[in-house]
């Protein structure tokens, strides 16, 4: 305890709150995936022709966007979506999972609605539909 005082006096930091930095960074960043892979979801599915998809092709546009996650990532991600975001998720079977997009989603997807744990779409995202 004294040790750790004394490094800090000295402007050196303890291991402990150096590895408190690296998780702190690492939360932060697990935060801001899940944000843009649920606003990318939002992006996708405001741009199907019946706002809806199923959850093969949401995990492959996924994958385009360099979100490499797996299924029952997904699955929390649309189980999430489907309780803030209004994102209509019917589960046909163990292994198809329909997302369909509300207006609530929409209003996200566009940038007119700000849902805390989504991110809010650039200004060039916005220009770009």
């Amino acid at each position: 305890m004294k040790r750790n005082q004394e490094r800090k006096r000295k402007g050196l930091a303890s291991y402990s709150s150096g590895a408190r930095m690296v998780d702190d960074h690492d939360q932060k960043e697990r935060t801001f995936k899940q944000a843009d892979i649920r606003l990318l979801i939002l992006q996708f599915l405001s741009r199907q022709p019946v706002y809806m998809a199923n959850q093969e092709v949401i995990l492959f546009t996924l994958h385009e966007f360099g979100h490499a996650i797996s299924h029952d990532q997904l699955y929390v991600e649309l189980a999430w979506l489907d309780q803030v975001a209004n994102v209509l998720v019917d589960r046909v079977s163990n292994e198809v999972h329909i997302a369909q997009l509300t207006n609530d989603g929409l209003d996200v997807a566009n940038g007119a609605r700000v849902i805390p744990g989504i991110r809010y779409p650039t200004p060039f995202e916005l220009i770009r539909k």
